[in-house]
C-alpha cells in the first residue's frame, strides 16, 4: 500500500507541474492558448485521479494500520489544489455570461487608439458592443456600470486614474500623455492574456469630470465578468480617491 501512496504522490507532483507549465508555456510562447487549455484540462482530469488513489491508498492503510498518511494526504491536498482553482475559475465563467468586453457606456465605448495597432496585431476579438447580446449581458450582471463625474478637473481627475491604473498593476501605454485620454493594459500571472483599458475625461460646463471606462480581452469571448469587475475597480477607487 506504501507504493501506491508514493504512485498518488509522484501522479500529484506530476500533475501539479502540468496545471503550472500550461499556463506558462502559453506566458512564454512555448505553444498556443489552445494547447495551454488541453494541458490544464489533462491536468485536470489526472488530479481528480491522482486525489482518488490517495484517498484509496489512505483508507486501506488505516483499515491495515499501514503508515502511509505522510505519503497520501500530500498527494490529496496538492490533487485537490489543481483541481480546485480551474474548477471554481469555470464555474465562475459558467455563472457570469458576459462577453469579454466592458464599458461604462454602452451606447458610445470609448474607442482604443493608442493600443489600436497592438489590438490589431494580437487580438482575436472583434468590438463586442456592435452586438446586442453583450450590452443585454452586461446589464444583467453588471447594471451599475455607469459614467461617472467627479468635482475635479480633467487633469486633476486624469492623474488620480494614472495612479489607481498602477496601483492595481497595469502597464500604462507610453503614449499616454494626453490628459483626455489613458491607455493600459493588465497582463494576467498564469496564462499571460493582455486586456486593454481606455479610461477617456470630458470636461463639463461646471470644472467637473465625465468619465468613461472600457476594459476589453484581446484573446477569448466570454470572461467570467472579469473586465466589468476591472471596471468595477477602476471606478470604485476612483470614487474613493475623492
Amino acid at each position: 500500500m506504501k507504493t501506491v501512496a508514493i504512485l498518488a504522490l509522484v501522479l500529484a507532483f506530476l500533475t501539479a507541474v502540468l496545471a503550472v507549465i500550461s499556463g506558462f508555456g502559453v506566458r512564454m510562447e512555448w505553444w498556443a492558448y489552445p494547447f495551454g487549455f488541453k494541458l490544464l484540462r489533462t491536468a485536470f482530469v489526472s488530479g481528480l485521479v491522482s486525489g482518488a488513489v490517495a484517498i484509496i491508498a489512505s483508507a486501506v492503510g488505516l483499515a491495515k494500520k499501514i503508515p502511509v498518511q505522510r505519503i497520501a494526504l500530500p498527494a490529496l491536498f496538492v490533487s485537490i489544489l489543481v483541481v480546485t482553482i480551474p474548477y471554481v475559475t469555470v464555474g465562475e465563467f459558467r455563472k457570469i455570461r458576459t462577453y469579454a468586453d466592458a464599458t461604462t457606456n454602452l451606447e458610445d465605448p470609448p474607442a482604443f487608439v493608442l493600443l489600436a495597432d497592438a489590438r490589431k496585431t494580437t487580438a482575436s476579438n472583434r468590438p463586442k458592443f456592435t452586438a446586442r447580446e453583450a450590452k443585454a449581458a452586461q446589464r444583467k450582471y453588471f447594471p451599475d456600470l455607469q459614467s461617472v463625474t467627479i468635482p475635479h478637473p480633467v487633469a486633476e481627475s486624469s492623474k488620480k486614474v494614472r495612479e489607481i491604473l498602477l496601483a492595481m498593476g497595469l502597464t500604462i501605454a507610453p503614449s499616454s500623455r494626453s490628459q483626455e485620454r489613458i491607455e493600459a493594459t493588465d497582463t494576467s500571472f498564469w496564462f499571460g492574456f493582455k486586456d486593454d483599458v481606455v479610461v477617456v475625461f470630458k470636461a463639463m460646463p461646471d470644472g467637473s469630470t465625465k468619465i468613461d471606462v472600457r476594459s476589453a480581452s484581446r484573446v477569448g469571448k466570454f470572461d467570467g465578468g472579469v473586465n466589468a469587475k476591472r471596471v468595477r475597480a477602476i471606478l470604485t477607487a476612483l470614487k474613493k480617491a475623492q
